[in-house]
């Protein structure tokens, strides 16, 4: 059997592992697949590490085309930004700016990653004239570390980060996504060293294909 050897955003992880054992199976390709976060896989492309396919932001693929770590790209997903509360726990309101804001300043602790939803609220925090009030709240989980663990635990009150990522972690609760006026939506993209292997571009065709499992684990396909 050979394999695919591929870097991947767990953003994505409950879908490609689910779709993974029946595509070994008919295709006879193995998919060998290491999990990082988006700021460990800039690191380790930008810094020479060569894989049959990187999956990450549509953001971070197009860094590391544009500094000619990878070439070619595919779109694979779409993932929604939200909320996620401790199961059970009272959901913020989420209806309206004003409300989130209200949430923020009663919160006692908030999480949030160093994906692109981490960095879209950093900057909104700024813009809103809150960052500095925020900021002894903000409880940051290192790159490739869900946002959940944090709010699983009860050391956050609530948490933002993609809906695909709140909802593999046992023991959280997926509040909504962020109000409508700023809503955020991250695509995920495959990016390649070069011309993609026949076997990778048969395993993107089944991911992107299986929309319903796509949407069972908070993904949207393309």
């Amino acid at each position: 059997m050979s394999g695919i050897r591929a870097l991947v955003s767990p953003a994505i992880r409950p879908a490609w592992l689910e779709l993974a054992p029946p595509f070994e199976k008919s295709s006879g390709h193995r998919l060998a697949t290491e999990w990082a976060g988006i700021a460990v896989i800039r690191k380790r492309i930008g810094g020479g590490e060569v894989f049959d396919l990187v999956v990450g932001s549509s953001d971070s693929i197009d860094f590391l085309i544009k500094e000619k770590k990878l070439k070619a790209r595919t779109h694979l997903a779409n993932a929604e930004a939200g909320v996620g509360v401790r199961k059970g726990a009272r959901r913020p309101d989420l209806s309206s700016v004003e409300a989130l804001q209200r949430e923020l300043r009663a919160a006692r602790k908030i999480g949030y990653s160093t994906g692109p939803s981490g960095l879209y609220l950093a900057e909104l925090f700024k813009r809103w004239g809150m960052a500095g009030e925020l900021a002894p709240k903000l409880v940051l989980a290192p790159s490739g570390v869900m946002v959940g663990t944090f709010i699983a635990r009860g050391e956050v009150d609530f948490g933002f980060q993609q809906k695909s990522e709140l909802l593999q972690v046992e023991g959280v609760d997926y509040a909504g996504p962020l109000p409508a006026e700023i809503g955020l939506i991250t695509a995920f993209t495959a990016g390649f060293p070069g011309k993609p292997l026949k076997a990778a571009q048969d395993w993107i065709a089944l991911f992107t294909g299986s929309a319903e499992v796509l949407r069972k684990h908070g993904l949207e396909p393309v």
